[in-house]
This record gives structure tokens, sequence and C-alpha cells, in this order.
């Protein structure tokens, strides 16, 4: 019904086969060119956009499947692969929507692309025991300096970071991504989730400390935050929640709360609410819950 042999080029589409190709790389391709026919095809676009809308991931396999010649596996597979690399920000099913707003080189190719090209991979790290390798305290800072600037390193043997998403969905996504990707590395991350506040912690617990896998999983988590517009912030501050943000004030500040519009007077569930929303105003409704959720224990 969509074919899978017509090829295309063009401003921000998807180009003829001109490097060597395996199987997965041939899907990947196909996978670009049914988007390009989605595209073009007004009905079919309308059935994908909604499918997208719904969230009815099920159809977008069928649709996937008949258009590439890919089985379910294999479609899973690289849903896993571009969920792990940043491609189309984890989300295999908006392959067509890359296409129709001219990302999906940007997007999906070249990620994918980087990713063979990579001369050192999770298997290869296992096989030269480079997980067992556990580098000195100056390899450590250059490590962190050059990769990871804005994670915090505990004593040499812990990364961690804290990311605030848009709204708690948002942040269940995100939080998703790294439990799928720790498992995909076999090498475990601790995430913590409370509203749109995301927490990632790792080690190593065999050397008891920092190696290689730890930087590698911090770094990918790193890119897939900027690629899904998830800020990153700073760890320190009362109940989980930064200080010192972009205009200089804090969670506290009566001016900051009147400014994103926060009712200062609202109820502990009312502010729940409002915490729901996320980014700064979803922040601040947060702490205050917090204050006044702890200040009616202690009147209780």
């Amino acid at each position: 019904m969509y074919g899978t042999d017509a090829g295309y080029s063009g401003d921000g589409g998807v180009a003829e086969d001109a490097e060597p190709i395996d199987r997965e790389f041939a899907l990947v391709k196909k996978l670009g060119r049914l988007g390009q026919r989605i595209v073009q095809n007004p009905k079919l676009w309308d059935k994908y956009s909604d499918a997208i809308d719904n969230d009815d991931v099920d159809w977008i396999i069928s649709l996937i499947q008949e258009g590439t010649g890919a089985d379910k596996d294999e479609i899973m597979n690289l849903s896993d692969l571009f969920g792990e690399i940043g491609g189309g920000l984890g989300r295999i099913i908006d392959f067509a929507w890359a296409v129709k707003e001219g990302t999906w080189e940007e997007d999906f190719m070249n990620p994918y692309r980087q990713h063979r090209n990579q001369d050192v991979s999770e298997g290869k790290f296992r096989a030269n025991d480079i997980e067992e390798y556990k580098p000195g305290k100056e390899a450590l800072n250059d490590l962190k300096s050059r990769f990871l600037p804005d994670w915090e390193m505990l004593d040499h043997k812990t990364l961690q970071a804290k990311y605030v998403a848009k709204d708690h969905r948002h942040a269940e996504q995100f939080t998703k991504f790294i439990n799928k990707l720790s498992e995909r590395m076999d090498h475990f991350a601790e995430v913590t989730q409370d509203v749109a506040e995301i927490t990632v912690k790792t080690a190593t617990f065999d050397v008891k400390g920092l190696t290689i896998l730890d930087f590698q999983l911090a770094m990918i988590v790193d890119n897939f935050a900027k690629k899904a517009d998830i800020e990153q912030v700073r760890m320190s501050g009362n109940f989980g929640m930064h200080e010192n943000f972009a205009d200089g004030k804090n969670p506290q500040d009566k001016g900051d709360a009147k400014r994103h519009g926060v009712n200062t007077k609202a109820s502990v569930s009312s502010l729940r609410k409002t915490a729901k929303q996320g980014g700064r105003k979803g922040q601040l409704a947060h702490w205050m819950a917090n204050m006044k959720a702890g200040k009616a224990k202690k009147n209780f």
C-alpha cells in the first residue's frame, strides 16, 4: 500500500542511499522515505497526525511495518536505539513530523550515523573490561570538566544532576527514558522524580566509584535533556528546590511569586495542581505547598 522502494531528495528530505547499507541502516532509510510519502499524502497525514495526538502507537507501528517491511521486533529495537542516542527526542513515532518540519537529518539520520561511527560502544566497554577500570581523581576531574561541566561529582565516587521539565508528564517521559537507557546499558542509574523535577545519580558499584560508563550514561542523559528542552538546575536548596534562579531570586521571595502568578494564599491542594504546570511557576508553587503542608503538620 505504501511502498518501500521510492527515494526522495530535497530540502530537509530523505536522500537516496549513498553509503554502505545493512538491514538496520536500510530500515532507517526506508523510515525516512515513508515519512516523506505520508507528508505528501494529505489523507494519510491526517490519520498519522490523529494517531500521534491520540497516542495510538499500535497504529503507527503497523504503518511502519507495512511501509518499510520491518517486523515488530525490528521496529521496537530501532525505537530503543533512537531513545538511547537521542534521535527524534527518543520517539521513533515522530519520524514523519521530522520529515515535515525538515529536521529528519538532524533528529534521526545524524544521531544514527554518529552512533554507527562510534569507535567505542557499550559492548566494547564490557568486552575490554573498561567498566572495571577506575580512573584516578585527576582523570575524573578532566572528564567532568570536558564532558559534564554542569554535573556535580561527589567525592569522585558519584555523578549527579537535577533537571526541571515543563510539567509532570514531561518529567515522566524523561524518567522513563533514563530507566530504559539504564536497562539497555546494563548500568544502574538512580532516578527520582518530584512533580516536574528529576534527579539522576550514577556510580559503578563494582569499583565503588566512577568508570567511563557513568560518564557515557550521563552524557546521553544530558543530550536527551537538551533536545527535549528540559532545564538542568543546581542541586542545592530547600525541599529539593534549587536556589539562585536566573533572576537572582530565591523561591520564597514574595515578589518572585507575584511575577509568576502564584497565589500565595491558595490551599495546599490548589498549589499542588499549580505545581504540575512545571516551569518557574510550578517550582514556586511546589515550594509553597511543601511549606504550608509542613506548617499544617506542626499546628496539628
